[in-house]
């Protein structure tokens, strides 16, 4: 795709993709030709193949689960972290950005693509905030983690208590399937913006100097 200089995939292709974009060309601004030489070098893509394979590479992939018992050593040393559909599960929000900002470098990015809904626990996309902390105990049952059930402003705010800021997010909003005052606390008290997002895209960077060490 990359040295077919070919479009990013639109609506035609994909027509749930989120979130929309403006462009969907092939994002030159952002990789020049001189860039695309060195990423394209036959050696280079070669050497990202065998260390695919298992094989011995100048390139390291390394799969590292837990990964907040694999970071000793790499305090401040990665410039870009990103997840899919992974915050709504982790079970303290604000402990995993504090830990997410002591890998990042100062100046680093983080992207992430948090998901509101059900997961298919309920009928409705928000249905599984309709019970209170003791009957989600139950539905949780023996699982390490299920949904945190946390609002788009807690996230925000987790990812600020550490030291992050937000430069751009997107929401997705689907209609509520029940009124706030038919919620238990705490979402009863969830703003409608909060209440009507199903999904959220948030791009932050971490404070500080990109020379700090």
């Amino acid at each position: 795709l990359f040295r077919q200089r070919a479009s990013i995939p639109d609506d035609g292709e994909f027509p749930r993709m989120q979130p929309k974009l403006e462009r969907y060309g092939f994002p030159s601004s952002l990789y020049s030709e001189q860039d695309l030489g060195l990423t394209l070098d036959e050696g280079r893509v070669r050497a990202i193949n065998l260390a695919m394979e298992g094989q011995s590479s100048e390139v390291s992939i390394n799969y590292r689960v837990p990964w907040d018992q694999h970071i000793a050593g790499r305090r401040g040393q990665l410039d870009l972290v990103f997840s899919q559909a992974v915050l709504e599960h982790v079970v303290d929000v604000r402990e995993t950005q504090f830990r997410l900002a002591e890998l990042i470098k100062p100046g680093g990015i983080v992207s992430h693509a948090i998901d509101f809904r059900s997961h298919c626990l309920t009928p409705e996309w928000d249905g599984h905030l309709q019970y209170p902390e003791r009957l989600w105990r139950i539905v949780k049952g023996r699982r390490p983690y299920l949904l945190n059930r946390c609002s788009p402003t807690q996230q925000l705010d987790a990812l600020e208590s550490a030291g992050f800021e937000v430069m751009w997010q997107g929401r997705i909003y689907a209609q509520p399937s029940r009124s706030s005052a038919r919620l238990p606390i705490p979402f009863r008290n969830w703003s409608p913006d909060d209440h009507r997002t199903a999904a959220l895209t948030v791009i932050a960077r971490r404070k500080g100097s990109p020379n700090e060490t």
